[in-house]
């Protein structure tokens, strides 16, 4: 479909975590799915905080519409250190925008946006190495946290997902309120679809993520004789009491707190891929000087 009036995407001025700020732009970038040769415009003028999942959700949209043919245009962000937050992520460099007269200072508190096509070994690096900087996290533990979980997260979105944009990573650490937070979004078929040829018994997109992270599944399990799906079920058990983890897929919302309570709901209004969503607590961290392998399930 080409449509050649300028549609608009606003963005909420408090584009942190929480899904259900979002849940009108949801809708709004939904409906343009099917433009081609179109103009999109991204409205980020009223933007006064963004956080991971605000971040790799933008760069999502926008990488989705240049993909479809689409020109894009970004009406920047009024506040000025979240314009520069943005450049030292790395979002304007991933959009080739210039920004004149600004020098981009990466953070030693974030991990850079970055779009993944597959797996980058130097990326998860990176991932371990702001673990261990940030959350005092021993270096071997945080490289065990990547290598036998986050890993299988991310190998998730290559095996099955089908998302045509790869998936978007990236990560802040925020010291005042002693938390760090990672955030995983594509744009694939969701776990509902990946999963149900597998398990036709599953019903809806909260009992396949439900499905997912509780058993440890994955729609390549069952073909494989080695174990898969482990990623969520690790990273499940390995933040209880250490911090919480929050899915999204599709109409599926699952929240895992702080003590370990799950909380689902199904959404108004769909995201078109899975996101993860990860938040340690860094001050239940501290005083674990060695994690063996218990720490990564119950």
């Amino acid at each position: 479909m080409i449509i050649h009036t300028p549609i608009f995407l606003k963005f909420p001025s408090q584009s942190g975590n929480d899904i259900f700020h979002y849940i009108s732009l949801l809708s709004e970038f939904n409906e343009t799915l099917n433009i081609t040769n179109g103009n999109i415009l991204f409205d980020c003028e009223d933007i006064q905080f963004i956080r991971p999942f605000g971040i790799n959700l933008l760069s999502a949209m926008i990488f989705y519409h240049l993909q479809h043919g689409n020109k894009v245009l970004i009406k920047g962000t009024k506040d000025s250190s979240v314009h520069k937050y943005l450049l030292d992520q790395g979002f304007f460099q991933e959009f080739n925008i210039e920004q004149e007269h600004v020098t981009s200072m990466p953070r030693s508190t974030s991990v850079a946006l970055r779009r993944l096509e597959g797996v980058d070994g130097t990326y998860l690096d990176n991932i371990a190495n702001w673990l261990n900087f940030n959350g005092d996290i021993p270096l071997r533990v945080a490289q065990d946290l990547v290598s036998i979980s986050l890993l299988e997260a991310i190998n998730n979105v290559f095996d099955h997902s089908q998302s045509s944009i790869g998936c978007y990573i990236s990560a802040q650490a925020y010291h005042k309120q002693n938390q760090l937070s990672l955030s995983i979004l594509d744009f694939g078929i969701g776990l509902l679809n990946s999963l149900k040829p597998f398990y036709p018994d599953i019903e809806d997109d909260v009992e396949a993520i439900n499905k997912a992270v509780l058993e440890g599944v994955s729609s390549k399990r069952k073909l494989e004789k080695r174990v898969r799906g482990v990623g969520l079920t690790n990273i499940s058990g390995f933040l209880k009491n250490r911090g919480s983890m929050g899915i999204i897929s599709y109409k599926g919302y699952w929240f895992q707190n702080h003590e370990g309570t799950i909380n689902t709901r199904m959404l108004s209004c769909p995201l078109k891929g899975t996101c993860v969503n990860l938040y340690i607590d860094k001050q239940s961290i501290l005083d674990i000087s060695d994690m063996g392998e218990e720490v990564w399930g119950e």
